[in-house]
């Protein structure tokens, strides 16, 4: 019985409740046409915008709903277009011709002047041809010698002051390790980062560490250690490598030491991995010299298309906003790279003919070209790759910009 004496207070509750979502509604239906009305002013003033605009920069049709009007802003938004002003960024006819010339000239640099680090006799497919070594590379060699082609004695001063235990170039218990090639056998020997470490543990421990013909790593004991000598490591072998260098056989180009690691492939009559090709290289004058000496097409190629980078470059206007300051170096900063991966990769296709002139004699390969497209291509998948918002929304803001100022105009 008391039960049903509440009936009549739930009831009352019920009806409130009722009367509430009623009001919401209606406040919600109020809300609904208030925006419909401001949606419908705004597609009238958007087809007045459009209709007044004729044949100015953005033309877009007349629509009669939202829906379609979210549809042609995301075809405007969403369409490739620039300004004129923002076109300046992107690489005309001349830039190309440009970036064409500087790879075409270290083409040239690199038949005419890197050539092959000697003179040697190379063979392919049973035949022998003579091909000559660069003359650049030959006037390194004779650095550090005296007129009778001995090493000059500073040369023997700092082979004395900076002696090193893994510095062996031959052992019984290592096959294929002779004087002309033991540098690039020692990993302390690689003119790089890993190099250094190797010769810190080695001058530390007192060992010797090398990759034999097979690619397998040893490390042998030569002495006792002395970690005393982890301090003043890294001076004893700069001193090393700097008496190295000047020597006939010379210090291998960084990163030869690890490729001996790589018994992959068959190349060539004698069908040489790649870790015996680079021991074949070295041998054969595939060295930091030459290395200096290829550089001169990279050398080329930067000094070209930087050059003319900078006199052709608009000054960017300090008296901007930040964010358009920002935005014009990021643009021509991408500009100068786009010029530069397109010398390289010319560059980079007159290497391989060159070493198809040469027979497929892996000294013709210039190291350094290589060196400097990867880098080029490494940092354009970095920009390709990167969120670009920010410039494609200065870029759109200068399209809206124009489109003002032509409507004013009219």
């Amino acid at each position: 019985m008391d039960d049903f004496h509440k009936v009549g207070g739930k009831v009352k509750e019920v009806q409130e409740d009722f009367q509430a979502s009623s009001k919401d509604i209606y406040k919600e239906k109020n809300t609904i046409r208030e925006d419909t009305l401001q949606i419908n002013e705004l597609i009238d003033r958007v087809n007045v915008l459009a209709t007044s605009l004729g044949s100015c920069h953005q033309v877009m049709p007349l629509v009669s709903s939202a829906e379609e009007l979210n549809i042609e802003l995301g075809k405007i938004l969403s369409a490739d277009d620039k300004t004129d002003s923002d076109r300046m960024f992107d690489l005309n006819s001349v830039d190309y011709l440009v970036a064409c010339l500087a790879g075409g000239i270290a083409v040239l640099l690199d038949f005419l002047v890197v050539k092959i680090p000697k003179d040697m006799n190379f063979a392919d497919n049973g035949k022998k041809y003579h091909q000559e070594g660069s003359s650049l590379t030959a006037l390194f060699d004779r650095i550090g010698k005296n007129d009778n082609g001995k090493e000059q004695n500073w040369i023997k001063v700092l082979e004395t002051w900076f002696k090193v235990p893994y510095d062996k170039s031959l052992h019984p218990d290592i096959p294929h390790m002779r004087p002309m090639n033991h540098r690039v056998f020692s990993l302390a020997h690689d003119p790089s980062l890993s190099g250094l470490l190797w010769a810190v543990k080695d001058l530390t421990q007192g060992t010797f560490s090398y990759i034999d013909e097979s690619g397998i790593l040893h490390i042998m004991k030569c002495k006792e250690g002395d970690y005393l000598k982890l301090f003043y490591a890294p001076f004893v072998w700069m001193g090393h490598i700097v008496s190295d260098i000047f020597t006939t056989q010379g210090i291998p180009i960084p990163g030869s030491s690890l490729l001996r690691k790589l018994q992959l492939g068959a190349i060539g009559d004698n069908e040489m991995t790649i870790g015996k090709m680079a021991t074949y290289m070295y041998e054969n004058g595939y060295n930091l010299k030459h290395l200096a000496t290829m550089t001169i097409s990279n050398a080329a190629i930067e000094i070209i298309v930087r050059l003319y980078y900078y006199l052709v470059k608009p000054a960017v206007s300090e008296s901007r906003i930040m964010a358009e300051r920002e935005y014009e170096k990021v643009m021509l900063n991408r500009k100068l790279h786009n010029m530069l991966l397109i010398a390289y990769s010319v560059s980079v296709f007159g290497d391989i003919a060159k070493i198809c002139a040469y027979q497929g004699n892996p000294n013709a390969i210039n190291v350094a070209i290589w060196y400097g497209f990867v880098k080029e291509a490494v940092k354009k998948l970095q920009v390709a790759s990167r969120d670009n918002t920010v410039e494609k929304a200065i870029e759109y803001r200068h399209i809206i910009d124009e489109n003002f100022k032509n409507l004013i105009s009219r």
